[in-house]
């Protein structure tokens, strides 16, 4: 290998650094653009992810607005006991863009809250179970000239919602493996979507060293449990 001898700084210089300063020639790298298949390969893969996030998030949206709802509830209650509705707006009429404007006491008097920024954020939420939730009334409020959104703190804790059945549970994970793999508008056949399901299930349970065929087969026999509790309970 070639040593090149590097020029140093002459002695009594007060100049920093141990060499003195040399040329040298422009860099012969150079990087290419994408090409068009590799830029619309991106595009395409950036427009699939959204999709899957808003499939996911549709698919969850009124169970999130519940939970930010009641999170909210219970962080205002706490701080202020007095306290039974809270109030939120929407300008020009969205209903997407709702915004914390108020709590209120029993008699409708406004009370002085300073909202935190995990109470502004649960806020932005809560729009998700309009229409969903008991709990919370939206309705266009002349006077202020805007949709006006409702929640009643005591009806916002105590609310519980349906239990759901093993068969929702599990509609609700094949949806979201769907929503995950194909996109939103993708119209896959369910035995296709159950066989890579299960196809990553197998990977998965080579990997951490799981009986997947000893656990499917014990599955069953929970399911078959299961129903013929269900059916007992029924007579």
């Amino acid at each position: 290998m070639a040593i090149t001898a590097r020029a140093r700084v002459q002695r009594g210089v007060p100049e920093g650094g141990e060499f003195a300063a040399t040329s040298h020639g422009e860099p012969t790298i150079s990087l290419s653009a994408p090409t068009t298949r590799q830029a619309a390969d991106a595009t395409r893969y950036a427009v699939d992810q959204h999709r899957q996030l808003e499939a996911i998030a549709q698919a969850n949206s009124t169970r999130i607005g519940v939970m930010a709802a009641q999170g909210l509830a219970a962080s205002i209650r706490g701080r202020h006991p007095e306290a039974t509705t809270i109030t939120f707006t929407a300008p020009d009429d969205d209903r997407h863009e709702y915004a914390l404007e108020g709590v209120q006491d029993a008699d409708g008097n406004e009370l002085d809250v300073e909202f935190e920024t995990d109470e502004i954020e649960l806020g932005y939420q809560v729009r998700r179970c309009l229409g969903e939730a008991d709990f919370i009334d939206s309705d266009y409020n002349h006077e202020l000239d805007r949709n006006v959104a409702t929640v009643d703190i005591d009806a916002a804790l105590a609310y519980r919602p349906e239990q759901q059945t093993a068969a929702e549970r599990g509609e609700d994970i094949v949806t979201a493996y769907a929503a995950t793999q194909y996109g939103v508008h993708e119209e896959v056949d369910d035995r296709i979507i159950v066989r890579d399901l299960l196809t990553d299930l197998h990977h998965w349970s080579d990997r951490e060293g799981v009986d997947l065929n000893e656990r499917n087969e014990a599955a069953g026999k929970v399911a078959w449990e299961e129903t013929e509790l269900a059916n007992w309970s029924d007579d």
